[in-house]
């Protein structure tokens, strides 16, 4: 007999190892996906702090802000006009979306009761860059 691993035995062993290597690369990967993520998001804030008009062409790049979407606060909305006093502003149980609410409420929901989100901020080259 010797002492060599039997075939199955290195077998177990190379997969082993191959898939240790497998996730600390995917955990590299995550980890290099979130910085990168945090980036993207820190360089739209601040393009969207710098700049003040929908689009705007810098050196060949298109970039575009585009406003957050403005969506009902449902808690708000339901402290302000509370089921027992507007029953047509709701499905059973939650407010209706903000767009039929706008139509039902007298001048609107107010601000207090919307909330909007982030502005994000797309880039892509400039046609003329393509060529």
């Amino acid at each position: 007999m010797t002492d060599t691993p039997t075939t199955s035995t290195a077998e177990e062993a190379a997969k082993t190892d191959e898939a240790g290597g497998l996730a600390r690369r995917l955990l590299f990967l995550q980890e290099q996906a979130k910085a990168i993520d945090e980036e993207r998001q820190t360089i739209g804030r601040r393009l969207a702090a710098i700049q003040t008009t929908k689009a705007h062409d810098y050196q060949g790049v298109t970039v575009e802000v585009h406003a957050g979407r403005r969506t009902l606060d449902a808690k708000r909305f339901e402290q302000a006009y509370p089921l027992s006093t507007a029953t047509a502003a709701y499905y059973v149980p939650k407010p209706q979306p903000l767009s039929k609410l706008q139509k039902l409420i007298p001048g609107g929901v107010p601000d207090e009761c919307t909330k909007t989100g982030q502005p994000w901020v797309t880039a892509s080259l400039t046609e003329a860059d393509h060529e």
